[in-house]
């Protein structure tokens, strides 16, 4: 029981050491950058959603026809 206590402590602390190492590979550019929906919006029907997108400082507008809803 000790041992596989010591096992499970060391591939959590490995595991964990892991994840914070990928987690600080982005830089703040590559946060700003992320696309970003807003003022999503439907039709009265609503079988049409309309959004717009901020990717990489340009806004589109996309909108999308059900039942399928494909841009």
């Amino acid at each position: 029981m000790k041992k596989l206590l010591t096992t499970c402590l060391l591939i959590n602390f490995f595991l964990t050491h892991y994840i914070e190492v990928q987690a600080q590979n982005f830089t703040l550019e590559d946060v700003m950058s992320y696309p970003f929906p807003t003022n999503l919006t439907s039709y009265a029907s609503g079988s049409k959603l309309a959004w717009a997108l901020n990717e990489q400082g340009k806004r589109n507008i996309y909108v999308a026809e059900g039942p399928e809803f494909v841009t």
